[in-house]
């Protein structure tokens, strides 16, 4: 099974769901999506890199997107759930 992890920002609720769609529709064997949804990352105790006004607290630096940092989880989410071999994490504005 391949193994997808799209980043997800709220502001682009439609964009996700359509990217989501294209590649479930185009994907020519099984395939597993995971959303980096920060909030959810948050509950889960997964994320708690500290920001402000879309500021990173650890760095000062600005970011654009809810899922700037979260991608760099995705080694960990692949390592804490068995998941083995090649991913492929994309950003969710994309066919």
């Amino acid at each position: 099974m391949k193994h997808v992890f799209l980043g997800y920002d709220g502001r682009e609720h439609v964009a996700y769901g359509v990217c989501k769609h294209s590649i479930e529709r185009r994907s020519s064997e099984p395939i597993d999506i995971v959303q980096l949804n920060q909030t959810s990352l948050r509950f889960a105790k997964m994320f708690d890199r500290p920001q402000n006004n879309w500021v990173d607290e650890r760095d000062g630096k600005p970011f654009s997107t809810e899922h700037a940092f979260t991608r760099f989880l995705v080694p960990e989410l692949c390592r804490r759930n068995g998941v083995g071999g090649w991913v492929l994490f994309s950003d969710a504005d994309f066919l």
